[in-house]
């Protein structure tokens, strides 16, 4: 169960700010600053594992959203940062996608930078550009 304070994901994208969604549009959030910054850590770890391509396609991920841990919130401060009329927006690019609430006001908390790389080893294979 979720506490009455919380942690969320945030993206930026073309100087705007985004809460990160799930598919039916409900804002991701976590008890633990540390269980938050787990969905780019585990998404960019397992790719990582599976090839130099696909490590190399979350990095551009990682670059292109800026992901950041934002909190603790509560939901009244995530409901007036996201503005009277909310709008989600989906996010798409060379190296995938994301689905996020647009903020139009600042979050009365501080941000926090994901780690994604730590503890990890060389990509599985190489890129292999010719027979």
């Amino acid at each position: 169960m979720l506490k009455p304070k919380f942690w969320c994901l945030r993206v930026e994208v073309e100087e705007k700010k985004y809460l990160v969604v799930d598919g039916d549009k409900h804002v991701i959030a976590y008890n633990t600053k540390k269980e938050a910054a787990g969905y780019f850590e585990r998404s960019y770890e397992l790719a990582h594992r599976r090839s130099y391509e696909a490590s190399m396609s979350a990095c551009f991920h990682f670059i292109q959203y800026n992901p950041r841990v934002v909190g603790p919130l509560t939901l009244e401060e995530v409901k007036k940062a996201a503005g009277d009329d909310p709008e989600v927006f989906s996010m798409w690019g060379g190296a995938g996608g994301i689905d996020g609430l647009l903020l139009k006001n600042e979050l009365p908390c501080k941000d926090y930078p994901v780690n994604i790389a730590a503890g990890l080893k060389k990509p599985a294979g190489g890129a292999r550009i010719y027979p």
